[in-house]
């Protein structure tokens, strides 16, 4: 409650509103609960992404003495996909970071016209590759909280619904497979779509589960 000054002195009460959060905002909010007094994470932060390199990568500009020949191979040559994620945890009081033991991966590219390398790693390349790093942290941090971006890969649905397009009896066997009891003839076509309509189970979230690893959402 706000007090403010009326046209003639006296004092009007308005009542503030809360704006709601912003997912960017609840993110960092999230962020912030898992922070000690002295800024040191109480669970395990992991961070993971992927990048890529090509065997005859050079930096564009170095520094070469004077006169001297500078080398550079002809092409860019075979292109290699890599992941891996990182830890920041307290140990003996004290702030750590490293790079998971046995997490960072690498794999030849096959897609060599693609200039995005998130072609090159799909959603059963992730998830096989996920599975193994949640073990890796259960057996050397405990339950961690892990962060990663929205790459389409990192969010394959799982047993997805089927889309608008399929016929009513595609589903209603979706539904009676999913606990929902009905039949062909009970609802329309846009009253089925309704009930099929719900929250995404994504397969990263069943194998954190398994863990009890914690995914804050990432705006």
């Amino acid at each position: 409650m706000r007090e403010r000054a009326g046209a003639h002195g006296c004092q009007l009460h308005t009542k503030e509103t809360k704006r709601p959060k912003s997912r960017l905002g609840a993110y960092l909010a999230n962020k912030v609960s898992n922070l000690s007094a002295r800024l040191h994470p109480k669970v395990t932060e992991v961070f993971l992404d992927e990048s890529y390199c090509n065997v005859n990568h050079t930096a564009g500009s170095s520094w070469v003495a004077k006169h001297s020949p500078r080398y550079v191979a002809n092409g860019a040559g075979q292109r290699y996909c890599i992941v891996g994620a990182g830890s920041v945890f307290v140990k003996n009081g004290g702030l750590c970071a490293e790079w998971v033991p046995g997490s960072i991966k690498s794999w030849p590219s096959h897609l060599k016209g693609d200039g995005d390398y998130h072609g090159n790693f799909t959603g059963e390349l992730f998830e096989l590759w996920f599975e193994e790093l949640c073990q890796l942290l259960q057996s050397r941090y405990g339950p961690c909280r892990i962060h990663m971006d929205g790459a389409a890969y990192h969010k394959v649905i799982e047993d997805p619904a089927p889309a608008s397009s399929k016929t009513k009896a595609v589903m209603v066997k979706w539904l009676n497979e999913h606990g929902v009891t009905v039949g062909v003839n009970d609802y329309t076509k846009k009253q089925l779509e309704q009930l099929i309509a719900q929250p995404t189970n994504v397969r990263v979230f069943a194998l954190l589960t398994r863990q009890n690893h914690q995914l804050p959402t990432v705006p």
